[in-house]
C-alpha cells in the first residue's frame, strides 16, 4: 500500500489518496514451446515471449523462469505422448498452456489448452486463425482470454495505448 501526503504551503487541508494493489498471490503458470508446423514469420521462442510477458504484466500469473526443465519435461511429454502432470507439479507449476502453431500458406492457425495441473485436466481451449504476419495478435488475445477465463476480468494484451 502507498500513501501519498499532499500539504499545501497556504495551510489547506490536507489530501490524503490511499493506493492498494488489486492482485493476490500470482499463479505459477509453465509455457513450454508451442509446437510448430510450416514456414512464415511466426517464431516459437519469440511467440512465448510474448505469451509469458502480457502473462507477467496481468499481474495475476508468474511464469516459470527456468525455461530448460519447462522444455525437456515438454520434450518428455511428447515423447510419451501424454502429460505427465506430476513433472509439471515439481517444477512448480500450476497452470500449463500447451500450443501449436500451423502456418499454411497464408493462413496461421494457432491452437491453445490451458491445464490445471492438481487436477490434471484441461481448462478451455482456443483457437486463433489469421493471416502469418497477425501472429503477435493471436498470443495478445490467447493472453486476454487466459486472464479472463481464469480470473474473470478483462485481459489488457490486445488493448492498445492512445
Amino acid at each position: 500500500m502507498m500513501l501519498l501526503w499532499v500539504v499545501s504551503a497556504s495551510a489547506a487541508p490536507e489530501v490524503y489518496l490511499s493506493i492498494s494493489k488489486g492482485f493476490g498471490e500470482k499463479l505459477s503458470v509453465a509455457l513450454p514451446l508451442f509446437e510448430f508446423t510450416g514456414t512464415g514469420v511466426a517464431d516459437p521462442d519469440e511467440m512465448r515471449e510474448v505469451l509469458r510477458f502480457n502473462l507477467a504484466a496481468s499481474g495475476y500469473f508468474a511464469p516459470l523462469e527456468n525455461l530448460d526443465f519447462v522444455d525437456e519435461t515438454e520434450a518428455d511429454d511428447r515423447n510419451l505422448g501424454r502429460i505427465k502432470f506430476q513433472e509439471w507439479i515439481a517444477l512448480g507449476s500450476e497452470l500449463l498452456v500447451k500450443g501449436v502453431c500451423e502456418v499454411t500458406g497464408s493462413e496461421l492457425s494457432v491452437e491453445a489448452v490451458v491445464y490445471d495441473v492438481e487436477q490434471g485436466s484441461a481448462i478451455f481451449g482456443r483457437r486463433y486463425t489469421g493471416e502469418p504476419s497477425k501472429w503477435r495478435e493471436a498470443i495478445h488475445s490467447l493472453s486476454d482470454d487466459i486472464v479472463h477465463q481464469i480470473t474473470g476480468e478483462r485481459g489488457i494484451a490486445s488493448t492498445k495505448i492512445a
